[in-house]
């Protein structure tokens, strides 16, 4: 899911998106609170694509900003820790990949 659901804008926002963008090519798009239903029962297919590790690899991670700094404490629920990423300071999470020597992910957290 795109960072709709991790910015706390909830399902809701997230469907109007998928509706907009992914209509026309998926025009039996199921009804909001389905296609979440769907989705959660298909979580273990991640592992099915996830690829076997090799001796060389490399792991990296990312830092992703789910809300400006200047907007820190306004929230009861706020999601994340301030942080630095990138040389920046920033409010949200990390997260790691693994890739295989070909480029390929193995894993993630």
């Amino acid at each position: 899911m795109t960072n709709f659901t991790i910015k706390g804008l909830g399902e809701r926002k997230f469907y109007l998106w998928l509706k907009g963008n992914f209509f026309h090519p998926f025009p039996k798009l199921p009804e909001r609170t389905r296609i979440f239903r769907l989705s959660k029962s298909h979580q273990d297919w991640t592992e099915r694509f996830m690829e076997e590790p090799t001796i060389l690899g490399i792991a990296d991670t990312y830092g992703i900003e789910l809300i400006n700094p200047i907007r820190e404490g306004r929230s009861k629920r706020q999601i994340g820790k301030k942080g630095k990423s990138n040389h920046l300071w920033m409010i949200g999470g990390k997260v790691c990949v693994v890739l295989n020597k070909f480029g390929l992910i193995c894993g993630f957290d």
